[in-house]
């Protein structure tokens, strides 16, 4: 299984609409047959950062999340993120 965390940093002024991007991504993700979990999350002290809780089947699972056309359409909403995603994988211990 694939653990990780990605962390989207939108400009301030940007907030609602990464927010509804991000919330398309989870309409299609949880749809694809190798995702078991992939959760949103706002920061509440800066709620300009958003996470995502993801776990996949494997990493074959995780290769095809990312060759998504809605995953791939992201790429033109940098000019609303302050920084780009940084992706955290975790082991379980």
């Amino acid at each position: 299984m694939i653990t990780l965390i990605a962390t989207i940093t939108a400009k301030k002024d940007a907030v609602e609409e990464v927010k509804a991007a991000l919330q398309n991504l989870v309409k299609h993700t949880t749809q694809e047959p190798g995702n078991i979990q992939y959760v949103l999350h706002q920061e509440i002290e800066n709620p300009h950062i958003f996470r995502f809780y993801e776990q996949f089947k494997d990493q074959a699972a995780f290769e095809y999340h990312g060759e998504q056309p809605y995953i791939k359409a992201m790429a033109s909403n940098a000019h609303l993120m302050e920084k780009p995603t940084v992706l955290t994988f975790l082991d379980l211990v």
